[in-house]
């Protein structure tokens, strides 16, 4: 496969995806942040899929993010 250039795909996903995406949020507008991010997924995977790379597909989180750290300066070791 041959070198590909991306530019085009990336500038998409950003100008619409990622534009709705801050919009929805200015908004606050849980269901259009939501659709809004699927199809920004979709456009990462077409980035992927370009790229001949498939086997990285983006995914929506399951659960918030999980901290390994412990930040509170009280806290004891286990």
């Amino acid at each position: 496969m041959g070198e590909i250039d991306l530019r085009g795909l990336l500038q998409a996903v950003d100008s619409t995806g990622l534009a709705d995406i801050g919009k929805a949020i200015t908004e606050k507008n849980t269901e259009a942040f939501g659709g809004a991010y699927r199809r920004t997924l979709e456009g990462c995977y077409t980035c992927h899929k370009a790229s001949d790379k498939p086997y990285l597909r983006p995914r929506i989180p399951e659960q918030p993010e999980s901290r390994i750290i412990n930040f509170d300066s009280a806290a004891t070791w286990p």
